[in-house]
């Protein structure tokens, strides 16, 4: 087992919690934050690089878990390879259409 492998598998036994990003975008009305939609919860990512469980983002709902923080990046990475992939798709069948 890898170190990232590991790292995941420790995040899943300390929280047993596993989620998918569904939508992620940057607020209108705070450009410096981005909402993370999860299978679980949302999030957002203030401009401080802290993920936070609530909006607006304060001390107070700031995440402080870095095994939560590398498992939310992992999940990032997934939806921007699918996200990539179905671009690459559409795109495809955009050119197929007369």
């Amino acid at each position: 087992m890898n170190e990232h492998e590991k790292k995941i598998k420790k995040y899943l036994d300390n929280v047993g919690i596993l989620f998918l990003v569904v939508m992620s975008d940057k607020l209108r009305v705070k450009p410096d934050c981005y909402i993370v939609q999860t299978t679980r919860e949302t999030y957002y990512v203030d401009g401080d690089g802290f993920i936070h469980s609530e909006y607006p983002p304060t001390e107070d709902n700031i995440i402080i878990d870095d095994l939560f923080y590398y498992y939310i990046k992992d999940v990032i990475g997934k939806y921007n390879q699918r996200t990539e992939h179905s671009l690459e798709q559409s795109k495809k069948m955009l050119n197929l259409i007369k």
